[in-house]
């Protein structure tokens, strides 16, 4: 949390700090209620996820929230975007500050850990406002850093703490491999000696690679495997009847009738 000054004008604001941005960002909500002077700056800004358009930047002078006369002050530049997201506080807030890289801390910059956020400071001015070397804790890999607001924090900060590292890495250790067993039982090619075909099947493959042979004219032929157990076709005669002699009367007119003549016979008798 920041006080962020302009004349007699002081306003609360939530600041992130992220190391990863090349430039800062203020909503127009805090630079209008700051009354700050604009200064003209085309900018698109790309995201993670979504790219924003800035049409003016301004210069805002930010201090501790937490003593709002203090002379440790920073002027930073931002460029004015509609808005910025929220940050989700984490779940176990009270074990987070248990960590030992922020217990010790008589003052949080930002008690809640997250809300609507007002300012992102990027990696020049993250630079600007810090006031010491970070604290890290070596099992939750969370960074705790001393800046004109108080002590910030970083990192991988956790859902849920745990008592140690140990534990958290072989419930890891122990998801990775069930997935990874999941993976091979579903990516798994049957063995050589079992089949994954039906017996029909077989008998069809059987069959196709008996029968198959390559014509003189360059079409291939196959003999069609019949079933031993044919379905019961139903009531389907008269149309099945109506389609045989309108192929029959089509082969009769391209003259290959003769051609198809046993074939005929043997499927109506």
């Amino acid at each position: 949390m920041a006080t962020a000054i302009n004349g007699g004008i002081r306003q609360k604001a939530r600041a992130l700090l992220d190391n990863g941005a090349s430039l800062s960002l203020v909503t127009e909500r805090l630079a209008s209620a700051l009354q700050l002077e604009r200064h003209p700056e085309e900018l698109q800004i790309r995201g993670l996820s979504e790219t924003r358009r800035s049409k003016h930047y301004v210069n805002i002078n930010l201090g501790p929230f937490h003593a709002p006369t203090s002379q440790d002050r920073v002027i930073v530049k931002c460029h004015v975007v509609s808005d910025l997201p929220s940050l989700k506080p984490p779940r176990d807030t009270p074990a987070l500050f248990r960590l030992p890289c922020i217990r010790d801390k008589q003052l949080i910059a930002d008690p809640k850990l997250g809300g609507p956020l007002d300012l992102l400071l990027g990696i020049a001015n993250c630079v600007r406002c810090s006031r010491g070397p970070p604290d890290v804790d070596i099992e939750e890999t969370t960074v705790s850093t001393p800046t004109i607001f108080g002590w910030t924090l970083g990192g991988a900060i956790p859902e849920k703490v745990v008592r140690t590292s140990i534990c958290h890495a072989r419930a890891v250790e122990d998801q990775l491999e069930q997935s990874l067993q999941q993976i091979w039982a579903q990516d798994k090619t049957p063995d050589d000696s079992s089949s994954y075909l039906s017996a029909a099947e077989e008998l069809a493959i059987g069959c196709f690679r008996e029968t198959c042979q390559v014509l003189p004219d360059g079409r291939y032929q196959v003999q069609l495997q019949r079933r031993e157990d044919p379905p019961i076709l139903g009531l389907s005669r008269p149309a099945a009847k109506s389609r045989f002699l309108q192929n029959e009367r089509s082969l009769k007119s391209k003259g290959k009738l003769e051609e198809f003549e046993g074939v005929r016979r043997s499927i109506w008798n």
